[in-house]
């Protein structure tokens, strides 16, 4: 029931405002919890046709796959943002955590030390 209400809210946000990214993102992550990835992917998507140069929503949905555990799906996302934001500390620190904990270490080592003198 409480997931309901949680997709009925976020709908309603993105009714109002469609670039509202978090809307989309409390669906997805709903939609994950309920075991209905492909709903899940379709609220992402969605999200991202109203957000395609938007570094933190971007960031966010690389979140939502981190939160999942799915490193490898969350670096692709932070990738994205890093694209449009080179310098977008989040995504650049989240990238390290999310190789880091695939176990891709020199990936990891590689991409802290080239990103090391390039942000504070």
């Amino acid at each position: 029931m409480k997931y309901d209400k949680a997709i009925e809210f976020a709908d309603r946000a993105i009714d109002c405002i469609k670039e509202a990214y978090p809307a989309y993102l409390i669906k997805a992550e709903t939609f994950f919890a309920l075991g209905k990835t492909d709903d899940a992917l379709d609220a992402i998507n969605t999200m991202l046709d109203y957000n395609s140069l938007n570094t933190q929503a971007y960031h966010a949905v690389g979140n939502t796959y981190y939160k999942l555990h799915k490193y490898l799906d969350a670096v692709e996302y932070y990738n994205r943002a890093l694209d449009i934001e080179p310098s977008y500390e989040k995504s650049i620190i989240a990238k390290i955590s999310s190789l880091y904990y695939s176990k891709r270490y020199t990936a990891c080592l590689n991409f802290a030390l080239e990103y090391e003198n390039k942000v504070d």
